[in-house]
């Protein structure tokens, strides 16, 4: 037990303020949205990357 309870009273209710603040400026996050983003950017690239890369050997394989 504190020695000095009306301090953690107080400390107490200024933690609890911030955090209330602090989830009220953090925006919700869309996961969802940013997942199906990065997804089909990430086949994107896959994709891009094998069509250069085949495109980039195929004469030199040729010959």
């Amino acid at each position: 037990m504190s020695r000095f309870p009306h301090l953690a009273a107080r400390a107490a209710e200024r933690r609890r303020i911030e955090s209330s603040e602090r989830a009220e400026r953090i925006p919700p996050r869309d996961s969802a949205v940013r997942d199906a983003f990065l997804g089909i950017g990430i086949r994107l690239a896959v994709v891009l990357g094998l069509a250069y890369g085949i495109q980039a050997a195929l004469p030199w394989i040729a010959g």
